[in-house]
């Protein structure tokens, strides 16, 4: 039996920080709940926004990357083999990473800075994109074409205010709409030449779309202990879920000049579902950071973040035939977890800084216990994998630009659920899956550049 080994997890129902959300928040490792003063404040912290001096327009942030997947215990190299340019080109990720506007107004006629803060900004804080494709052929003189796309995309638009209270504390509220859109597609062509006999041959295609709306708030205060030395915490209730749009469409079908006794010789068999019951629920969320500052010379941060358990279906198939096509997990369970973000920055040169950071990316999903499963995919079913990451940052300040260029690595190793056989599962419906180990390797360069106006 032919096997095209397929993972099947998706990223946005595991982890949390795949990657670190916006430009100075990359820098330091993600601990930015004690600043929040960019447009990024209204993901960490919408507190911090009024601590902005300026007009802020955030114009890009973009991830560049590469990602390696290997069944080992070691997690792969993240670089590729330029030596396979093709490979390489579709393991390539570009993400738009954060854009926003931040605008301060009414100074304050009692100090310094600012009373008010109001922004708005798009994050995209989970993006995973791939492209997998066989062909392969046997002695017997089979010869099997897969190919397989998945776009699976977080897209957060928002909005938020921020009021300074007193010289020492400030509180601050955001909203996004959260849209969860999944695209996955498979094909899989199987013919079989035979001497003296025209060729049979077997298809299969499968096409899911998902799309899940909901609405976030974030609560955030932020204390100023001293000059040097910040508190900030946030908190995040459930996401509440506002519409859903899924749908499936799977055709299998093939023709056999020459079946055997009692088999057909062609075949067509449609399965093709609409208006799919769906949902993505962000769960609560806490987070409390702490940061030290030197006056224009250092900076110290760190954050913990709690994710709240929650669960959700995120596909409610209707009938057994529906289930048994799904690509994915139906079910998520998600169980809770702490992740920390340090971050250190260093202004050397007036106008030059450098940061790095460090981050934990660890896996919300159940452990996954047994070696092997079959059936349908329903829970326990998504990969358990727990990440590390390490993050680097130049930036480079102006009287009117700000801009950081910068790099992130993570890695990490734990267990996926994989189909034993493709060819069975598209073409005979059959699933069949079994645990694995995995390790994974992440590496993206990004680019944030920021325009300040008094």
């Amino acid at each position: 039996m032919l096997s095209l080994i397929l993972v099947l997890a998706v990223a946005s129902d595991t982890n949390y920080q795949s990657y670190v959300t916006g430009g100075r928040a990359a820098g330091l490792g993600g601990a930015f709940t004690a600043l929040g003063n960019d447009p990024t404040g209204l993901l960490y912290n919408p507190a911090g926004l009024v601590d902005d001096l300026h007009t802020d327009i955030s114009v890009s942030a973009n991830l560049y990357g590469f990602e390696r997947t290997a069944r080992s215990d070691t997690p792969p190299s993240p670089f590729p083999d330029l030596r396979n340019i093709g490979q390489a080109a579709s393991e390539l990720v570009i993400i738009p990473s954060t854009s926003g506007v931040l605008r301060t107004f009414q100074k304050d006629p009692a100090g310094t800075g600012y009373l008010n803060a109001l922004a708005a900004g798009v994050m995209v804080p989970s993006y995973r994109s791939s492209l997998e494709a066989v062909k392969t052929a046997d002695p017997t003189g089979r010869a099997v074409d897969y190919r397989r796309t998945v776009d699976d995309r977080l897209l957060m638009p928002g909005l938020g205010y921020a009021r300074k209270l007193s010289e020492r504390f400030r509180v601050g509220i955001s909203t996004f709409f959260v849209l969860r859109t999944v695209d996955a597609n498979e094909n899989i062509v199987s013919s079989q030449e035979s001497e003296g006999q025209p060729a049979a041959f077997r298809y299969a295609d499968s096409t899911l779309s998902l799309s899940a709306g909901s609405l976030w708030w974030v609560f955030g205060v932020k204390c100023l202990v001293s000059d040097r030395f910040h508190l900030g915490l946030s908190f995040a209730p459930p996401s509440l879920p506002v519409f859903s749009s899924t749908s499936l469409r799977y055709y299998r079908g093939g023709v056999d000049p020459a079946p055997a006794e009692g088999q057909p010789g062609s075949e067509f068999k449609p399965v093709v579902a609409t208006n799919l019951p769906s949902s993505y629920v962000v769960p609560a969320t806490l987070r409390f950071g702490m940061v030290y500052m030197t006056k224009r010379a250092f900076t110290i941060a760190a954050d913990v973040s709690l994710h709240f358990p929650v669960s959700y279906d995120l596909i409610r198939a209707p009938t057994p035939d529906v289930e048994a096509v799904l690509p994915t997990a139906t079910r998520v369970d998600r169980l809770t977890v702490a992740n920390i973000n340090l971050g250190a920055e260093w202004l050397f040169l007036p106008n030059v800084s450098l940061s790095a950071g460090f981050f934990t990316d660890f896996s919300s999903s159940p452990s996954l216990a047994g070696p092997s499963f079959s059936g349908p995919l329903e829970r326990q079913r998504l990969a358990n994998i727990d990440y590390y990451g390490f993050t680097a940052a130049l930036g480079l300040y102006s009287a009117f630009t700000l801009t950081r260029i910068g790099a992130l690595y993570s890695f990490g190793k734990g267990y996926d659920v994989v189909t034993r056989d493709d060819f069975g599962r598209l073409l005979q419906s059959q699933n069949q899956f079994e645990r694995v180990p995995q390790a994974k390797s992440l590496l993206y360069i990004f680019v944030s550049s920021t325009v300040r106006f008094e």
